[in-house]
């Protein structure tokens, strides 16, 4: 009977330890968050808080900072991959009179290898930009020219892709008659 009540007790802690474990791991997976908060430079809250909780694992999130007239963010895209919780501030500076961004365009490959040197160029707030992505020799994009109006320094990457080709070769005589 000693080794019944024994082995009860045994089997109670361990059942216990079990619930334990899957409570605190179930807590750390309903925690898990993305949020990004928006304030002036005096830490006053601006914008209303990015939030998500429909993270999934290796899910990529790319949010660009909402425009506020007469301010510009000091991070004008978050991209961040979800592996965990995480929080991202963006603070809001006053714009200065004839301030000036810089606009930087990075050309590259699917691996994200340069292609050809960035084009950048420092542009004053609210300026219109249109700027026509350079040929290179066997790849193409379908982004061929990049616009937009400038509000805080922005780096825009262009996305080329290697081009397929098919070779064809023709046999012709010295009168260009095919020959097979």
């Amino acid at each position: 009977m000693k080794k019944f009540i024994k082995l009860l007790i045994f089997v109670l802690m361990l059942s216990c330890s079990f619930v334990f474990i899957s409570i605190s791991t179930y807590a750390q997976y309903t925690g898990t968050i993305f949020i990004i908060d928006y304030y002036y430079e005096n830490q006053e809250r601006c914008l209303p808080r990015y939030y998500s909780d429909k993270c999934y694992y290796g899910e990529t999130f790319v949010v660009e900072s909402p425009e506020l007239e007469g301010y510009y963010p000091d991070k004008d895209v978050i991209e961040h991959v979800w592996v965990d919780s995480y929080r991202y501030v963006v603070t809001y500076k006053p714009i200065e009179e004839n301030q000036k961004f810089t606009l930087t365009i990075n050309y590259l490959d699917e691996n994200n290898n340069p292609l050809d040197d960035p084009y950048v160029e420092e542009l004053s707030y609210l300026a219109e930009y249109s700027v026509a992505s350079p040929e290179i020799y066997g790849y193409s994009t379908k982004s061929t020219t990049v616009s937009g109006t400038v509000v805080c320094n922005k780096t825009i990457d262009v996305i080329y892709k290697k081009n397929d080709y098919n070779l064809e070769i023709n046999y012709l005589d010295e009168d260009n008659n095919v020959l097979f």
